[in-house]
């Protein structure tokens, strides 16, 4: 299809008025000032979309998907994203790992833990807790220590003033990945 206007806005009209799925797009990736000023087009549709956007970073290759890292917060509204995302890891016999990385000053919630494993018992996910003031490089360090081949995080909308003063992980893993990311808007 080809549309004139203004891309962001037709991406995600279209993919209102036709009911896609998902939108998958491929990235460039930007750096310094320019991703701080400007960001990219596929980080304003993942922004605005109301449906899943799949980013494919343009120095990805590709390889098997048998690791998924879901990074989230225990908390019970993402297991209804969990659930969601079990068929689609056993549909490409994968490992799904969840992950949670909290900072040194957060208290652990063992219990939450504990009801997340015992939702999904026999499931063969791996649930992580990590503990870091680094976030960013826990996670990437993560990925890397793991083989995750596709990294998977709920997208939360953001007012202006947020979106000014703080980077989100989905932010950095768009701009700075190599394994694709799919963002779910929550």
């Amino acid at each position: 299809m080809l549309e004139r206007g203004i891309a962001i806005n037709s991406i995600v009209e279209l993919a209102a008025s036709e009911k896609i799925d998902y939108i998958v797009m491929g990235t460039t990736g930007a750096g310094g000032l320019k991703e701080v000023l400007m960001g990219s087009l596929t980080e304003k549709v993942i922004n605005q979309a109301t449906v899943p956007v799949l980013c494919i970073p343009a120095q990805c290759y590709y390889k098997p998907l048998k690791h998924f890292l879901f990074i989230c917060h225990y908390e019970k509204a993402r297991l209804e994203i969990l659930k969601n995302l079990i068929p689609l890891a056993k549909r490409f016999n994968a490992q799904l790992d969840v992950l949670q990385v909290q900072a040194h000053h957060e208290p652990n919630d063992h219990d939450v833990i504990a009801e997340w494993k015992a939702a999904y018992p026999n499931s063969g996910i791996a649930f992580h807790q990590l503990t870091s003031q680094d976030y960013e490089g826990c996670v990437m360090d993560f990925i890397k220590l793991n083989k995750e081949n596709i990294v998977i995080i709920p997208r939360h909308h953001k007012s202006f003033l947020d979106k000014l003063f703080s980077f989100s992980l989905s932010r950095k893993l768009a701009f700075h990945s190599t394994i694709p990311l799919l963002t779910i808007p929550v």
